[in-house]
């Protein structure tokens, strides 16, 4: 099985007396062999340090998968 993860990022923008927040595509990675929430933690520290952003989340989206959520080791309780 194949899974692939989508990064996305929320910013502010602000032009003259204009402010919009602007949502885009940070990044596309797979997993490849193992799809635990270790392994989900370390891809997305990767993606995060690759591009010199750091962990000021405000929100974090799932599929709503054990993995992700509902235990003392998902992912959302490392973020």
């Amino acid at each position: 099985m194949r899974v692939q993860i989508l990064y996305t990022y929320a910013y502010l923008y602000k032009a003259l007396m204009l402010s919009l927040m602007l949502e885009d595509i940070l990044s596309l990675r797979s997993m490849r062999d193992t799809c635990t929430s270790d392994d989900i933690f370390r891809k997305c520290n990767s993606v995060l340090t690759d591009a010199s952003l750091s962990y000021k989340l405000i929100g974090v989206a799932t599929d709503g998968s054990h993995i992700t959520i509902g235990n003392k080791k998902d992912f959302q309780v490392r973020l």
